[in-house]
């Protein structure tokens, strides 16, 4: 009887207290998830396949996924470890950093545009930006207080992208370069001028992305750095 009358509290108890998810584990989660993505993004950007585009499209519909389930029990919650606004700030900010890995490589393949160095070079400082993040959201649960470097490593790769950024841009609209690679052409006509401008339009479509996929990264770091703060 009196097994049963704990049993039965228990259940009372579990459905007034309900167990608190691992939000720490979601979160880690997603990190891996935006880890497969990045390392994806960063091949798609050096082989450019169709295989490597399907497999990215694939992950960041995986991270939606999670994404919502992670948001409902976000909401669901009856306690979380930390701030509820940083909780879903956290999964707000991976899941956009994925997203503009899709956008990117889906906008390359639509416009049949191929990556070039500086590309390549803001791919690879995103992925140690996101892998930054998935050391520091890892640490979290059991050493707070270190998960600071990380983020700030991952705002670190954030500050490189931008300058890769303002070097590809200065490349981009130099004048003289494309004025002598139009001249160095036999017999260039405006149907080349044509094409040349529309590539620079299709590659600072590209940059900008890029960009915006940066300005994600800066975010989410910002966002390991509060929950640091507050739980360290």
């Amino acid at each position: 009887m009196s097994g049963n009358s704990t049993s039965a509290i228990g259940r009372l108890m579990d459905r007034v207290f309900p167990i608190m998810p691992d939000f720490y584990r979601m979160m880690c989660d997603q990190c891996d998830v935006a880890v497969k993505a990045t390392t994806a993004f960063v091949q798609y950007m050096e082989i450019g396949s169709d295989e490597v585009l399907n497999e990215i499209r694939r992950l960041e519909k995986e991270a939606d996924e999670l994404k919502g389930r992670n948001i409902e029990a976000l909401y669901k919650a009856f306690a979380t470890p930390m701030d509820r606004e940083d909780i879903l700030r956290a999964i707000q900010t991976l899941d956009y950093v994925i997203n503009y890995t899709k956008i990117t490589a889906r906008e390359m393949g639509a416009l049949d545009f191929d990556s070039d160095k500086y590309i390549l070079e803001m791919s690879v400082l995103l992925k140690e930006g996101v892998e930054a993040l998935q050391r520091g959201y890892n640490k979290l649960a059991s050493s707070p207080a270190l998960a600071d470097e990380d983020a700030n490593f991952a705002r670190a790769a954030e500050r490189k992208m931008e300058q890769v950024y303002r070097r590809a841009l200065v490349h981009l609209y130099d004048k003289e370069l494309h004025t002598n690679l139009l001249t160095q052409r036999e017999a260039a006509t405006p149907a080349d001028a044509l094409s040349m401008a529309l590539d620079i339009f299709r590659t600072r479509e590209i940059y900008r992305n890029m960009y915006e996929a940066a300005d994600h990264l800066l975010e989410a770091s910002r966002v390991l750095h509060d929950v640091v703060v507050k739980i360290a």
